[in-house]
C-alpha cells in the first residue's frame, strides 16, 4: 500500500504544481510592460486587459474606442487605433498602433490639397493679370478712336470752312479784268 500511497501523493503534488504554474500564468505580472500598456490603451485594469483585447479581436474592432463607449464625433476622443494580431490559440502576439500611419496619410492629403489650392490661386492670378492687360488694351484703343474721331471732326470743319470760302463772291468783279483785255484788243486793231 505504501507504493500506491506514494503514487497518489506524487500525483497530487504534480497536479498542485501544475495548478500553481497555471495560476501564475493567468495572474497578471506587474513587470509585464506590454500588459500594462494594453491596459492603459484600453482604459482598464491589467487583469481585464487581455479579456477586453480578445473581445475587440473577436469583433474585429479596429477603432477600440468605439467598443468601450468613446465617440470621436463628440470631440472627446480618448482612444488609440491599433491592430491586434493573435496566434492560432487566441493569444495576442502583437499590438501595432496605426494612428501615426493614418496621421501621415492625412497630412499628405492636406499637403496635396494645399498644393492644389495654391495652383488654382496662381491660375486665377494669371487670369486676372490677363483681364487687366485686356482692359488696358481696350482703354488704349478707345483713346485712339476718340483721337481719330476728333481728327476727323477737325478735318470736316476745315473742309466746310474751305467750301464756304470758295462759295463767297470776290470783292473785285471778274469782268473788269476781262474788259481791260478786251479793250486792248480793240485798240490794237486800229
Amino acid at each position: 500500500m505504501s507504493a500506491i500511497a506514494n503514487f497518489k501523493k506524487r500525483r497530487l503534488a504534480a497536479k498542485a504544481e501544475q495548478a500553481n504554474v497555471s495560476d501564475q500564468a493567468t495572474t497578471p505580472a506587474t513587470e509585464n510592460e506590454a500588459l500594462a500598456l494594453l491596459a492603459y490603451l484600453l482604459g482598464c485594469e491589467e487583469s481585464e486587459a487581455i479579456e477586453k483585447a480578445r473581445e475587440a479581436v473577436d469583433q474585429k474592432v479596429r477603432f477600440v474606442g468605439a467598443l468601450f463607449g468613446f465617440d470621436p464625433a463628440d470631440g472627446d476622443d480618448k482612444s488609440v487605433t491599433a491592430d491586434v494580431t493573435c496566434d492560432d490559440d487566441g493569444n495576442i502576439t502583437s499590438i501595432t498602433e496605426t494612428i501615426a500611419e493614418h496621421a501621415a496619410e492625412a497630412a499628405d492629403s492636406v499637403n496635396h490639397a494645399a498644393d492644389s489650392v495654391n495652383h488654382a490661386a496662381d491660375s486665377v492670378t494669371g487670369a486676372a493679370d490677363k483681364v487687366e492687360q485686356s482692359a488696358s488694351a481696350i482703354d488704349d484703343s478707345a483713346n485712339d478712336l476718340a483721337y481719330s474721331a476728333d481728327s476727323i471732326a477737325n478735318a470736316a470743319n476745315d473742309i466746310k470752312e474751305a467750301t464756304a470760302e470758295l462759295k463767297k463772291p470776290s470783292a473785285a468783279p471778274a469782268s473788269l479784268h476781262g474788259e481791260k483785255t478786251a479793250v486792248q484788243k480793240n485798240n490794237s486793231k486800229k
